[in-house]
């Protein structure tokens, strides 16, 4: 074999190699996401009402084992959870772990807090249901192997209504104006009588003397 065939052979070998390194090598970021941290061991969740008689509308969510890496969803950390508050909305009866939570709905808020505002709510009771959830809203369990859950019933109280205007008595009596009832002849008539019997009265007076 002489030496311009076995570069040729050579090439060719190498050419194939890339192609096939290539092919089996993961591209762009799929192969590139880490695995999402697995949810808590023991999980268990309560949920503290709010005052509504300050008119807040904040749950605070207690959750066990301390030390969770909660965060955002928007963080994008694979090795953090995100709590989900539903309000009005019970997640045990459809809710499984490893479920997808859904996302886009305005009565369950995706938080990295824990502590969230719910509202503003409708006068009467509510409740509010907490649920862990993992980076991609994977729903975690608790120890009896359910979804694990805090929940918290409250009322809101009905806005007070505004006072009623103060009725402002009708006016009596006509302080001596003169009502659209009565003529202004007859005061005046007697006005015109008494100055002539005074003007008689001096006439006479004074002829007389």
């Amino acid at each position: 074999m002489n030496h311009h065939r076995l570069s040729r052979y050579v090439r060719v070998a190498a050419a194939l190699a890339i192609t096939v390194t290539a092919l089996l090598t993961p591209r762009g970021a799929e192969a590139q996401v880490p695995a999402l941290a697995a949810c808590p061991a023991g999980l268990a969740i309560t949920a503290t009402a709010p005052n509504t008689s300050t008119g807040t509308t904040t749950v605070t969510a207690n959750v066990t084992p301390a030390g969770i890496n909660f965060k955002a969803a928007a963080a994008a950390d694979p090795a953090s959870f995100h709590l989900h508050y539903y309000v009005d909305i019970d997640p045990t009866t459809t809710l499984k772990p490893g479920t997808t939570i859904p996302s886009g709905d305005p009565k369950i808020i995706h938080s990295g807090a824990l502590t969230q505002d719910v509202g503003p709510l409708a006068a009467g009771p509510h409740t509010v249901w907490v649920v862990v959830g993992q980076l991609a809203h994977q729903a975690c369990g608790g120890a009896d192997g359910n979804v694990a859950v805090g929940k918290a019933t409250f009322n809101v109280a009905a806005a007070a209504a505004a006072p009623a205007p103060v009725a402002v008595p009708a006016k009596t009596g006509n302080a001596g104006l003169v009502t659209p009832t009565e003529s202004p002849a007859l005061p005046l008539a007697l006005a015109a009588v008494a100055l002539l019997f005074v003007g008689g009265a001096r006439f006479v007076t004074s002829r007389c003397g």
